[in-house]
């Protein structure tokens, strides 16, 4: 089982035993706000600061678009294998190394 952790990265919970996996101590990438799995098993992360990926057992931040460093709110895994990651402002299908910013003809916005 993995938990995302406010402030403590990700924690993965096997044979009675907690493990942890974080970016550097006190990092707001820490801060987890949402996780989803894909297809391959690979656990998307949405931190206050930033995608990221955990894969084989390691923690790696999502350098794939500028605009997903930044908070992220929500993530999705579509049954096709892409990930829908969405930020205050906008959304993203990210699928098989390639990624595309989703056009709507409103504009979103925060409810806060």
């Amino acid at each position: 089982m993995l938990a995302g952790t406010y402030g403590g990265g990700l924690a993965r919970y096997s044979s009675g035993h907690f493990t942890t996996y974080e970016f550097e101590a006190g990092s707001p990438q820490n801060l987890v706000t949402a996780l989803a799995q894909d297809n391959d098993g690979d656990v998307w992360i949405g931190t206050q600061e930033g995608l990221a990926v955990f894969r084989d057992g390691k923690l790696d931040r999502y350098t794939g678009r500028k605009e997903l460093s930044g908070q992220i709110v929500a993530l999705a895994a579509a049954s096709d294998g892409s990930v829908w990651v969405a930020t205050n402002t906008d959304i993203f299908r990210l699928s098989k190394g390639t990624s595309a910013k989703i056009q709507f003809n409103e504009s979103i916005h925060s409810p806060s």
